[in-house]
């Protein structure tokens, strides 16, 4: 069955790039499972933050959450990188509207894909950002990261084999599908041996350090850049990076 979403993932994205919204964003996409009852969901409100919900509070009796990422074409992350100064590239920032419409195409193609099969499957709703804290109540990363995709960098982003530059997304279903756990190898090379902190020196706010993340600096840079790119984006911190693209 995770095949058979693989697939259908992969035509769908391939699809709209071509004919719904014609712009070549992603390169690839990489698809995973988690069981409900595994330690890292039942864990989160620990490892995440203390008000994530959990899947039968936005589903009833769910069993899985599918989670997926999208990696960005190399001339995406590339130019964002490229661009001096501590702005994001424009096609950065058209990127980043983009992925907010085709990621919630897929989803709803791959829920109705599940349910011609005779499974449910729905969204999580209800879930917007804490504002106070800047917190997800559900985070698309820690539940990839529970279905094996990929390991936590000092970025704080997923390292799958496709890289961190990219878009992660989730949702709930029952449908009945090999489920993974997280990866035990360490991706990132700084939390593996101090080797890199590109991605720290590549933050010009400051606000990464490898100490930790200030989301609160981070924020006011996102903040600063919405007047002049007409997006709440940055970027630096996934691009130009060893691991933005592949596997360090």
């Amino acid at each position: 069955m995770k095949a058979y979403l693989q697939e259908k993932l992969d035509w769908f994205l391939d699809y709209y790039q071509k004919n719904v919204e014609p712009a070549r964003i992603f390169r690839a996409a990489l698809l995973g499972a988690a069981d409900v009852n595994s330690p890292a969901i039942r864990n989160l409100k620990e490892t995440a933050f203390w008000d994530h919900r959990m899947p039968e509070e936005l589903m009833d009796r769910p069993t899985v959450v599918i989670a997926y990422f999208l990696a960005f074409a190399h001339e995406v992350g590339d130019g964002n990188a490229a661009r001096g100064g501590n702005l994001p590239s424009d096609q950065w920032a058209y990127s980043y509207d983009y992925t907010f419409r085709i990621a919630d195409s897929i989803r709803e193609f791959l829920i109705s894909e599940i349910e011609k099969l005779g499974y449910r499957a729905v969204s999580p709703e209800g879930v917007d950002m804490n504002e106070e804290e800047l917190k997800s109540p559900w985070s698309h990363r820690h539940l990839a990261y529970a279905a094996g995709l990929g390991t936590f960098g000092i970025n704080n982003m997923l390292i799958t084999e496709l890289g961190c530059c990219g878009r992660y997304d989730t949702f709930l279903s029952d449908i009945p599908i090999e489920t993974g756990s997280p990866i035990e190898t360490e991706y990132c090379l700084y939390k593996k041996d101090k080797s890199c902190r590109v991605c720290v020196d590549n933050c010009f706010a400051g606000a990464l350090t490898t100490e930790g993340f200030d989301r609160f600096r981070c924020s006011e840079t996102l903040k600063t850049n919405l007047p002049i790119v007409g997006q709440e984006v940055c970027g630096k911190c996934v691009t130009g990076i060893p691991c933005a693209y592949r596997i360090p």
